[in-house]
């Protein structure tokens, strides 16, 4: 059963509670009394205490009511009755009020405590799942180097394998009209390596004259067809060198 989003177990667990220690209370009171001195107010004033610590004010004006019956009718005269005398009235709800009050400072001081050790055991559930978080990222960052430090290892091999071999490479989007090269390529074109690409017109004025309109007839239907290309043609360098270029992308 529900009341409202609070299940009604654990809206009634606290009364129940409270009801156990004035139970307990009451049958050491009474125990005592037929052996030693009476004593209930302490015995009473501990169950007083211990609900409103545990349960709040709620269950704790509850324990008060069942002392102060307990009272009334077990340990104030007349014995078994409920006809509460003047004179024992205010001094009840005195010790009422005080245990109540002392008992809600109690649950006060519990529920702080409670609440400090929780934000403690999330904080500390925190930093744990940092620490494992930072050292992922470590070792996240240091596969991540390792890569870095491969690829480069495998471009320094590519560069000087095309500078052996005389092979350049090059990418050039179509969309964006940016051009990339290789140092080689640069090289085989005359031209300073990982400087800026030349212009398409200057590119065009490095290739032989014959070979001119072959080489855009070849790029242009390998662009319209989505097809690769592979072309043979030659280059002239400013000093009159004349290149033979075999192209293919």
């Amino acid at each position: 059963m529900v009341w409202g989003k609070v299940p009604l177990a654990k809206m009634l667990s606290p009364y129940i509670y409270a009801t156990c220690c004035w139970g307990i209370a009451f049958a050491i009171s009474i125990w005592i009394s037929r052996y030693f001195v009476p004593a209930p107010a302490s015995m009473f004033m501990c169950a007083i205490i211990v609900s409103a610590w545990m349960g709040g004010l709620g269950p704790g004006m509850w324990a008060v009511a069942l002392c102060l019956l307990a009272f009334d009718y077990e340990f104030v005269p007349p014995v078994h009755s409920f006809d509460i005398e003047p004179d024992y009235l205010a001094r009840m709800v005195l010790f009422s009020l005080t245990t109540t009050c002392i008992g809600c400072l109690g649950s006060l001081q519990y529920r702080t405590s409670k609440s400090l050790r929780d934000t403690h055991d999330r904080l500390v559930h925190t930093v744990t799942m940092l620490g494992r978080a930072n050292e992922t990222l470590q070792r996240e960052n240091a596969e991540h180097r390792r890569v870095e430090d491969k690829l480069r290892l495998s471009e320094a091999f590519l560069a000087e394998g095309q500078q052996i071999s005389h092979t350049g490479s090059w990418r050039w989007n179509i969309d964006s009209h940016s051009l990339f090269w290789s140092d080689e390529h640069y090289r085989i074109y005359g031209y300073p390596p990982s400087s800026t690409p030349p212009d398409p017109a200057a590119i065009r004025q490095r290739i032989h004259p014959v070979d001119r309109d072959l080489l855009q007839r070849t790029v242009r239907h390998a662009v319209e067809t989505s097809s690769a290309f592979e072309c043979e043609y030659r280059i002239l360098l400013p000093d009159g060198t004349v290149r033979y270029l075999f192209g293919t992308g």
